[in-house]
């Protein structure tokens, strides 16, 4: 029984670098791939809100221009989509021998994509604040209205070949917007029919000039004299008389006038 011995433990490193060698292969071997499987929902992360405002031209009775000014709220909603886990198996013999399946993993979750949604809500009227129009200040009044006095935006179009300008306000707590202002008193309109919000953004229009435009190819013959007076006080009221004649062979539909 002695002689047996040594043999047996002779065998015992073997045994134990076979098991080792045996404990390396099953603990290197990778662990299951995770993957995003089917969207579960849309989680939101975060809201921000910020003060804003729009404005546009105003009509008035006056040859003043106006502005209407309203404050929006600009709502920024960040967003992420979250997916279920799933985990990559060989499959069944019996339905794929050569492919392989995923299993969702219960209690666990993959963030996938991140995204911003936004959106603007009218408040109502902006009370009692001032804005800077092209650095003119402009106060507005109970009901969102600034009456400029200064008549600044006419000024922008003294310029006769101009009809079209960007104008900027701004404002410490609502922040900066540009606006397009036109002058199109002679532009054609389809059938001769001007939008409906053509008062929002064309200053004329908005200062109640109505008018539907019929120009003819010829003026020949058709002659104009002004009568006014030379001087006149500020605040004084006076005449301008304008004399129109046709001489010509066409008959004439409309007349303009402007003053600048």
């Amino acid at each position: 029984m002695m002689t047996n011995y040594p043999k047996r433990a002779a065998a015992m490193p073997l045994l134990l670098v076979a098991c080792l060698l045996l404990g390396l292969c099953v603990s290197a071997a990778p662990p299951p791939a995770k993957r995003r499987g089917r969207l579960l929902r849309v989680d939101v992360r975060r809201t921000e809100e910020t003060p804003s405002f729009r404005w546009r031209l105003m009509a008035g009775t006056d040859s003043l221009p106006r502005l209407f000014f309203e404050e929006v709220v600009v709502r920024v909603t960040h967003k992420v989509n979250i997916y279920q886990t799933v985990i990559e198996v060989p499959a069944s013999a019996e339905t794929n021998p050569a492919g392989v399946e995923y299993r969702v993993v219960p209690g666990e979750l993959i963030e996938g994509e991140t995204f911003a949604e936004q959106q603007s809500q009218v408040v109502g009227p902006i009370a009692g604040e001032t804005f800077l129009v092209n650095e003119v200040p402009m106060r507005t009044d109970e009901v969102g209205v600034a009456v400029d006095r200064d008549q600044t935006l006419l000024r922008l179009f003294d310029d006769l070949t101009v009809t079209e300008v960007s104008v900027r306000a701004s404002h410490p707590k609502y922040g900066s917007m540009l606006m397009d202002i036109s002058r199109q008193v002679m532009k054609r309109y389809p059938q001769d029919t001007p939008p409906a919000n053509l008062g929002h953004t064309d200053l004329l229009a908005s200062m109640g000039l109505d008018f539907l435009p019929r120009r003819s190819s010829g003026r020949d013959g058709v002659t104009m004299t002004v009568q006014m007076p030379e001087r006149v006080r500020a605040g004084e009221f006076f005449d301008v008389v304008l004399t129109v004649a046709n001489g010509g062979g066409t008959a004439t539909s409309s007349l303009m006038g402007r003053s600048f």
